[in-house]
């Protein structure tokens, strides 16, 4: 049931090195689409101060996530909720808040782009003012992207056509209305990025 990626964890430490900066105080941290459960696994581990509540959708998925969780000694590892990104609210009803923060890593490009806007969506509903939606992964930039991207992106498009390497502009133009702001963007190995967006306070007359 536990499922293994190697990328995944090649990319552990880089990504660790940035969230241990973005999600500096202790709170609790959602993960949308958190896949075989690694990511949830190692960043508990190397984030102590956070509490690292796991999701997804798929059942194949959720046991892998639960099969890593009970391996672990580690009380701030929550055990994996199920949450649909694309819906049009998230079954929060067991994930305890605030919400501090969001993270999602190789999603967006391996699922419709209504995924995306539900992420989206869904970070600007639940977070708090200030705190931080993290997403990881290939991106498009000014419709520019590395050789090894534009090969990517044609093999995802043979598996699926609503899958693709997204337009950073198109992400941030979604995410206005939800009051989400690119606040850093981070180049990482692979010709991957990570992205930082910011809830926004709520202007009041």
């Amino acid at each position: 049931m536990k499922l293994y990626s190697g990328a995944c964890e090649r990319n552990q430490p880089h990504i660790a090195a940035v969230l241990k900066n973005v999600f500096d105080a202790p709170g609790l941290i959602l993960e949308i689409a958190s896949g075989t459960g690694m990511h949830a696994a190692y960043f508990a581990n190397r984030l102590p101060h956070l509490q690292w509540q796991p999701s997804d959708v798929q059942d194949q998925a959720l046991d892998s996530i639960c099969a890593w969780h009970a391996e672990s000694d580690r009380k701030n590892f929550l055990a994996p909720v199920r949450i649909d990104a694309a819906a049009d609210d998230w079954e929060l009803s067991d994930v305890p808040r605030p919400i501090q923060g969001i993270f999602n890593a190789n999603m967006i490009h391996i699922a419709p782009w209504e995924a995306t806007c539900g992420l989206l969506r869904g970070a600007g509903r639940h977070l708090v003012a200030g705190a931080a939606l993290v997403t990881y992964g290939p991106y498009r930039f000014q419709g520019r992207m590395s050789e090894s991207n534009e090969q990517f992106h044609a093999s995802l498009q043979s598996q699926n056509a609503q899958w693709g390497v997204r337009d950073v502009e198109s992400i941030i133009e979604q995410a206005k209305p939800e009051g989400l702001s690119l606040s850093e963007c981070h180049a990482m190995p692979a010709n991957n990025h990570l992205l930082v967006f910011r809830k926004q306070p709520m202007l009041t007359a």
